[in-house]
């Protein structure tokens, strides 16, 4: 009996034809194994072989795939989040194992890794679903902003205003430099989560009132939409103007 395991794909549909008693292989198919002709015959041991393997190789594929898309973005963007808080159980259990060095190491790494969950935790909550155009850069003190009708570059060291606008339903940041120009970026647009660093590391910076801002808020039924209403000072250097929110 011979059982051509190295056919190819066509071949191994035909096998799998369920009143299929012999395949058609290309000839240089036939001369990689040996062969000599155009045909040959597949007997129904080959057959049941090979479609075993299929079998086999499909579930493998079903049992790989048993996780749900949205739950693996899910994990993807908490992926910080859960390595801080295998830091903090690192921690935990060096505490648990008690004694002169390992308390106080304990303790020491589970500082650390409660710090590293709470940062990244805003971090995550900071990123939105990309649903904007155009796509946001980042380089060492610069943020810039390209999309399809408007864009630009900006200095994080001139920045000395940061708003949050809603615009005809969409909301954006609103940076500002100290020679009065203004860059506008969509909160929603492409690699705009690595503006959560910049943002922090300005002086002053509230974190959580940052991430705080992005919260859906609801008005009162029968509310007008004003100016005021519409903007949000979220950070203004110090010494510049005075802030009101």
């Amino acid at each position: 009996m011979i059982c051509a395991t190295g056919a190819d794909r066509a071949g191994i549909e035909a096998f799998l034809a369920p009143q299929a008693e012999y395949v058609m292989f290309p000839p240089n198919n036939l001369l990689h194994h040996g062969m000599v002709g155009n045909t040959i015959l597949a007997m129904t041991g080959c057959n049941a072989q090979i479609r075993g393997m299929l079998l086999r190789d499909k579930e493998r594929e079903a049992d790989m795939a048993w996780v749900r898309p949205e739950v693996t973005l899910l994990i993807w963007r908490a992926r910080e989040v859960i390595w801080a808080g295998l830091v903090v159980a690192a921690g935990g259990w060096l505490i648990g194992l008690g004694g002169f060095v390992l308390l106080p190491l304990g303790a020491v790494v589970g500082g650390i890794g409660a710090v590293l969950a709470v940062t990244a935790w805003r971090r995550m909550r900071f990123e939105q679903v990309t649903a904007a155009p155009g796509i946001v850069e980042l380089d060492e003190a610069q943020v810039g902003y390209l999309g399809p009708d408007a864009g630009g570059f900006l200095s994080l060291q001139e920045l000395v205003e940061l708003r949050l606008l809603s615009l005809r339903g969409r909301r954006l940041w609103r940076l500002k430099q100290a020679d009065g120009q203004a860059l506008l970026i969509p909160v929603d647009a492409k690699g705009a989560e690595r503006l959560f660093d910049a943002f922090a590391n300005l002086p002053g910076m509230d974190t959580a009132g940052l991430v705080a801002a992005l919260e859906p808020q609801d008005l009162p039924s029968g509310a007008a939409l004003t100016l005021a209403a519409q903007t949000r000072v979220i950070w203004r250097r110090s010494g510049v103007g005075v802030v009101v929110r």
